[in-house]
């Protein structure tokens, strides 16, 4: 299941993003010793970086349309001081 979605999500990526991460059931929380793990099942985190911040607002869209989305969220958008590009976050629920 989520091997055909991280494929879906990699498809969607306009050319001008970059993916710089994807996280499937993230942890809650930071892991503790000898406590188990806190996922987040049903949630795929995904970094990337665009020069350009409309691309983030159509790969959102895409991302919406899939018909295992629940819900997308843009969680940060930030600009890079550095290099101009814009870093950001999604949140997207199955």
């Amino acid at each position: 299941k989520y091997a055909f979605l991280s494929d879906r999500v990699g498809s969607l990526l306009p050319s001008g993003v970059r993916l710089e991460g994807l996280e499937i059931a993230p942890l809650r929380k930071s892991v503790e010793t000898g406590k188990s793990l806190m996922l987040r099942e049903g949630v795929i985190e995904i970094r990337g970086t665009t020069r350009e911040p409309d691309q983030v607002t159509r790969f959102t869209h895409e991302l919406s349309q899939l018909k295992e989305s629940r819900q997308v969220k843009l969680i940060s958008l930030d600009k890079n001081r550095d290099t101009g590009d814009f870093d950001f976050k999604l949140e997207l629920q199955l």
